[in-house]
């Protein structure tokens, strides 16, 4: 019973996403927030992507990827266009987000913001958390 409830999940999963290629461009959106008051200087950047992290014995694979410039207050709004011929209905996918200043990592998400296969346009939450400074940094 249960091998067929997955059977059937899937082959949902993957009516979803091949009905999606058909019709429209699917459309990840969401929002990047840390907690805490800082201004970040004009020269931070916030890089969103789309990842496929379905292997665990193997670098995550960027399916989309978007980079933001004049940065205000958070949260920052996001959307990734990721092309579905490269998705997997199977596969698992999840948004990596981080905020560069100067060119050197400053922020970047530690929890996993994964992607709602059944719910694609289910908006994501990605949380930032500042990167410990070295001396000299």
């Amino acid at each position: 019973m249960l091998s067929r409830r997955f059977a059937l999940a899937a082959v949902a999963l993957w009516l979803a996403f091949t009905s999606l290629s058909c019709q429209q461009p699917l459309e990840l959106a969401g929002t990047v927030t840390y907690r805490g008051r800082m201004k970040l200087p004009p020269s931070a950047v916030l890089e969103v992507q789309l990842a496929d992290v379905s292997r665990a014995d193997a670098p995550a694979v960027i399916i989309a990827r978007r980079t933001y410039t004049s940065l205000a207050a958070p949260p920052y709004a996001f959307t990734l266009r990721p092309d579905v011929r490269q998705l997997d209905p199977h596969g698992t996918y999840a948004v990596q987000a981080r905020i560069l200043v100067d060119g050197k990592l400053f922020m970047v998400n530690t929890r996993r913001a994964k992607v709602d296969n059944a719910a694609p346009a289910k908006p994501i939450e990605v949380l930032l958390v500042p990167v410990p400074r070295t001396v000299g940094d």
